[in-house]
C-alpha cells in the first residue's frame, strides 16, 4: 500500500485542488483521511491518501471506471479481511431483512475501517466517515456488540 500526503490551503487553494484530484482520478484509491489544521503558511487541509500500488502497464489498460472494484482481499490483512467477511455477512441480512439497498447499512469501505481498525464502540462508529446519528441509531449496538464479538474470537485455522 502506498501512502500519499496533500496541503490543501484554505485560500488560493485551486493548485493544490487540481494536484489532488488528478491524483485521484489516476489511482486506485483504499482511503482517504482529512484534517483542517492551522500551519505555520496558515490554515488548512491535511490529506492523507492510501491507494493500491499498481504498475503502469496496469493503470493504462485499466479502463477509467468511476466505480472501479477494491478487491479487498488484498488491501486487507488475513485477519481484518475475516472480520470484514463477517461484517459484509450480517449487512447482507440486515438489508434483506428491511428490503433496502446493502449500501444503505453500510458500504464496503465502510465495512474496511471498521475491520482495519477494530472498531469495538458507538464512539469508535462515530470516526467512521457516513456513520452519523441516523445509521449509529440502526445499526450501531447490533454492529458494535458483532464487532466486539467477532474481534474477541480467535480466528480458525
Amino acid at each position: 500500500m502506498k501512502i500519499s500526503f496533500f496541503w490543501i490551503p484554505a485560500r488560493d487553494s485551486f493548485d493544490a485542488e487540481v494536484e489532488l484530484n488528478e491524483f485521484l482520478a489516476s489511482h486506485r484509491i483504499v482511503q482517504v483521511e482529512k484534517g483542517f489544521v492551522s500551519a505555520a503558511d496558515g490554515p488548512g487541509w491535511s490529506v492523507c491518501v492510501q491507494s493500491q500500488p499498481q504498475s503502469t502497464a496496469q493503470a493504462a489498460a485499466q479502463p477509467k471506471e468511476k466505480n472501479s472494484k477494491i478487491d479487498y482481499r488484498e488491501v486487507l490483512d488475513e485477519e481484518s479481511f475475516r472480520i470484514f467477511a463477517i461484517l459484509r455477512s450480517w449487512r447482507k441480512e440486515k438489508a434483506a431483512e428491511q428490503s433496502v439497498p446493502i449500501y444503505t447499512v453500510a458500504t464496503n469501505e465502510q465495512l474496511a475501517r471498521i475491520s482495519r481498525e477494530r472498531v469495538q464502540t458507538q464512539s469508535g462508529l462515530e470516526q467512521i466517515d457516513g456513520f452519523g446519528p441516523s445509521r449509529i441509531g440502526k445499526y450501531g449496538q447490533e454492529l458494535v456488540a458483532l464487532c466486539q464479538q467477532t474481534m474477541s474470537a480467535p480466528a480458525r485455522p
